[in-house]
């Protein structure tokens, strides 16, 4: 079930974003032009929500329907920061995962938080954000997958 859900939402998106990046639509592999990303989170939008519809069908774990929720709620709010300012979505991503694996395992939890944290700081090095922008992303998936998972009555 997880497999599936894994497929369904990530080979349509990264096969949109190669189609849509040999046909030009971006400036570059990193699409840095923020509102050349807006489709990007369309679409990412569309594949969570439908691998959540599909876990909901299959009656799947409450935490892993909640983990989709949040996933979801993330994305909605990086698409919408992303109107204004640039978030580091790699961050709030690595953090994401982090804040997951912590409500399981502490010290995993606590391990991959490094890791975060350390692509955070990849980002900032590779000239693609500032410190900020990485910070906001950190703090922005720790939020946003606690209050979900909170919601879902998990923590």
């Amino acid at each position: 079930m997880v497999f599936l859900c894994m497929v369904m939402q990530i080979v349509p998106a990264i096969l949109f974003f190669v189609i849509r990046l040999r046909q030009g639509a971006y400036s570059d592999e990193d699409v840095s032009v923020r509102h050349e990303r807006n489709e990007l989170y369309l679409v990412s939008l569309v594949t969570i929500t439908l691998g959540t519809l599909m876990l909901l069908f299959l009656n799947a774990p409450i935490a892993l329907i909640a983990l989709h929720v949040g996933v979801w709620v993330i994305s909605l709010l990086c698409w919408i920061i992303n109107v204004f300012w640039k978030i580091s979505v790699h961050a709030t991503t690595a953090s994401s995962t982090a804040t997951i694996a912590f409500f399981l395992s502490p010290v995993l939890g606590l391990i991959l938080g490094i890791g975060a944290v350390l692509v955070g700081w990849s980002r900032v090095r590779t000239g693609n954000h500032t410190p900020l922008q990485v910070l906001a992303g950190l703090v922005l998936a720790i939020v946003g997958i606690s209050a979900t998972f909170a919601v879902f009555g998990l923590i």
